[in-house]
């Protein structure tokens, strides 16, 4: 008797956890998906990244973060798309590139795909990860990181503190993950425009200054 009554608290818990995977750790505003289109169009790099720019851009109109990430296949589609959202979540670990890393992994996993790693796919942002989207790329291991605007110019446009990231660190990604990262540099304009954008907010009172992105 013991055993059965364990057997079936023990479906009951798999159950619950099946159920679990269909539900997102954050929530996919609607906006988002009507400036980035149709999710499943196979996209160059440069095209995605001004969505994210775009994202960005518009979030910060919003009260969000000013930043954008994307979780993509290798051949252009979206996975998930998303923006920092530390403060609509009240968590401070909701940045863009966590946000689309945890929600990415569910949706590949609630379609049936089974994956121990992203390795297969591509995490791209509007601007380079700080010290803790950093480590979640290292747990969450996608093959391909490319950003958009750098530390320097997200301390020095938006006055936040991007953390100390390691000098070596992204070359032991490299070596020891197998993560590839990069900048975009098709248009400086266009990866500070978000930023900007959330430097003149804060100075008219309309955003929240906060360090820690």
């Amino acid at each position: 008797m013991g055993i059965a009554v364990l057997h079936t608290a023990t479906l009951v818990s798999y159950s619950e956890q099946m159920q679990s995977l269909s539900t997102l750790f954050y929530p996919q505003p609607d906006w988002i998906r009507q400036i980035s289109g149709d999710w499943n169009l196979k996209r160059s790099t440069p095209e995605l990244m001004q969505i994210l720019y775009k994202v960005a851009g518009h979030g910060v109109g919003l009260g969000y973060g000013p930043f954008a990430a994307a979780l993509t296949r290798a051949s252009g589609e979206i996975i998930d798309c998303n923006v920092n959202q530390v403060t609509h979540q009240h968590d401070c670990g909701a940045h863009a590139e966590s946000v689309v890393l945890q929600n990415g992994q569910r949706i590949l996993i609630s379609d049936g795909t089974v994956i121990s790693d992203l390795n297969e796919y591509t995490l791209l942002c509007s601007g380079q990860p700080c010290v803790g989207c950093a480590g979640r790329i290292w747990l969450y291991r996608p093959g391909r990181v490319i950003y958009g605007a750098s530390k320097e110019e997200i301390e020095r446009i938006a006055n936040f503190t991007e953390g100390p990231v390691a000098p070596d660190f992204w070359e032991r990604a490299k070596s020891e993950r197998s993560i590839v990262v990069s900048q975009d540099l098709s248009s400086s304009a266009d990866r500070v425009k978000p930023l900007e954008l959330f430097a003149k907010a804060v100075q008219e009172g309309r955003a929240t200054p906060y360090l820690l992105r």
